[in-house]
């Protein structure tokens, strides 16, 4: 009997393991593009526009399945004129946008 319990531990040990290796797969394929990781300040005085420019490239240049621009929360960024097209290796970009912040044209 003992036996069998911990051959149903063990068997669950490996499940979990499978579960957790196939989730952080998933994640890992998403690859995201914060802004100001590529300059932006964000400080509503500064022209974030090039970062802005940079990391949309990269997004577009990106082979994961979901690229997401990032456009962190409570901060104010000041860009000019943008056109943010591609061609892009996917045809579905995310932009992900949190309330509180702020884009000064």
């Amino acid at each position: 009997m003992a036996d069998l319990v911990h051959l149903q531990g063990f068997l669950l040990l490996v499940f979990l393991s499978i579960c957790n290796i196939s989730f952080s797969v998933q994640i890992a394929s998403a690859s995201n593009f914060d802004v100001t990781t590529y300059g932006a300040k964000g400080n509503g005085h500064t022209d974030d526009t090039k970062a802005f420019v940079r990391a949309w490239a990269d997004v577009c240049r990106d082979k994961s399945r979901n690229p997401t621009l990032v456009i962190p929360p409570r901060k104010s960024f000041l860009i000019g004129p943008i056109t943010f097209s591609g061609p892009c290796k996917f045809h579905t970009v995310q932009v992900q946008m949190e309330k509180l912040f702020t884009i000064l044209v």
